[in-house]
């Protein structure tokens, strides 16, 4: 699984916060900033400071009736994939182990009905049309998974052509 994790102590006048930002391969990225100090002194302050997390543009897209289930015991690797989506067009599919003390990828190998990039799983889709992919992974693994799925980015387009 490629993911950056960058954290920082930010001081100021009666504060210090934490900042963390975490990229994930698919594009989106999540910073959490997390105020730990009381205020003193003159001026506003004297509160715990709050959370809040922002997110990037990219949200995942509403899928329903998720599906998900191994067609052969003997062969761990391979996941039948069910689910319908409500938006149309190019889709990223991100299969996450969650059994685990930690979430890790779940890396694809091979797809029906799609391809695979980096791991993840690209495919076309319709709206409200149910989508079901037979997805071999890289590796062997028989807990639980759940998946995302999200909009594939659109290529920008340079401002000089």
């Amino acid at each position: 699984m490629t993911k950056i994790e960058r954290s920082k102590n930010v001081s100021t006048v009666g504060t210090t916060k934490s900042l963390t930002q975490t990229e994930e391969e698919n594009g989106n990225e999540d910073y959490e900033e997390q105020g730990n100090a009381t205020g003193s002194g003159k001026g506003e302050g004297g509160e715990k400071g709050g959370k809040s997390t922002t997110k990037s543009k990219n949200k995942p897209v509403e899928i329903k009736n998720e599906r998900i289930t191994i067609p052969d015991l003997q062969n761990p690797n391979y996941r039948n994939i069910f689910f319908t989506p409500t938006e149309s067009g190019e889709l990223v599919v991100i299969v996450t182990m969650t059994g685990l003390s930690n979430p890790e990828r779940l890396f694809a190998k091979d797809v029906t009905n799609g391809h695979v990039q980096s791991g993840k799983i690209l495919i076309k889709a319709t709206s409200s049309e149910r989508i079901n992919l037979l997805v071999e992974f890289e590796s062997d693994y028989t807990g639980p998974v759940e998946i995302t799925v999200f909009k594939k980015p659109e290529k920008q387009k340079n401002e000089n052509q």
